[in-house]
């Protein structure tokens, strides 16, 4: 199959095969009143959405979610095509596009059925109830790899809102080469160097997430550094105090 990112001029195509197929649809749904609910919603909601979607011989399969936050808000692949994998790429290609937007993580509410998939796919879970919130943190992948950070606050400069903190870091964003637009910053902490930057290319060493907000911030260090977990939150944590944070590392 063949993933592609939906223009608005082929939105009511994805409406008309949402419609039609899940309409005629048995097994998908936790009952025939989810499956009204569900596509009554979508039905008055579906031109708020951005796409994702499948072709082989014609669409077989759509993603939706909102593009503010990254939330899936629909995931449908036809019967016949199920077990090839369909529903996993749909959700690569979202991930590829939050990682690129810098986006920190993709959630999505699912019917308890459906939440080994989600899990098989890299979602966690974050609740316990009939309907499962899960999450997927963006940006995993990259711990380890090689980035540039460019920095607009400088080890030693007082921080711009926290009053008489000198920054004991450099504070920036990741270098990125993009075509898209309204792209978030990646913001970024350079750890490790003692001394101002106005540039810095090293290794992401962690990554932090604030409660459930949709952006991240990477921890970058020195080739070689050596990571100690505790040093790091202390570091951090005159700025980190003030989020619900969660610290990834490799």
């Amino acid at each position: 199959s063949m993933i592609k990112e939906i223009l608005q001029s082929e939105y009511d195509e994805v409406y008309s095969f949402v419609n039609e197929e899940c309409g005629n649809e048995k097994d998908a749904f936790e009952s025939e009143d989810a499956k009204k609910s569900i596509l009554s919603y979508f039905e008055a909601h579906y031109e708020q959405y951005s796409y994702f979607a499948s072709f082989d011989e014609g669409l077989n399969g759509v993603l939706a979610y909102d593009a503010n936050d990254f939330r899936i808000a629909f995931l449908y692949v036809k019967k016949q095509d199920r077990r090839k994998d369909i529903g996993s790429s749909l959700l690569d290609a979202l991930k590829e596009k939050a990682l690129q937007m810098n986006i920190g993580r993709i959630t999505v509410r699912a019917y308890d059925q459906l939440v080994h998939f989600y899990v098989a796919n890299g979602f966690e879970s974050n609740g316990d109830s009939a309907i499962v919130e899960l999450e997927y943190l963006v940006g995993r992948s990259m711990i380890g790899k090689k980035v540039t950070v460019i920095v607009d606050r400088a080890y030693g400069s007082y921080h711009p809102t926290l009053q008489d903190m000198i920054c004991p870091y450099n504070f920036g964003y990741i270098k990125q080469d993009t075509k898209l637009e309204d792209v978030e910053l990646q913001d970024a902490y350079v750890v490790g160097v003692q001394e101002p930057l106005d540039e810095f290319t090293g290794y992401v060493v962690g990554i932090i997430y604030h409660g459930n907000e949709a952006t991240s911030r990477w921890i970058v260090a020195p080739a070689g550094f050596v990571v100690n977990h505790e040093e790091l939150i202390q570091l951090l944590g005159h700025e980190e105090q003030f989020y619900d944070t969660r610290f990834i590392w490799g």
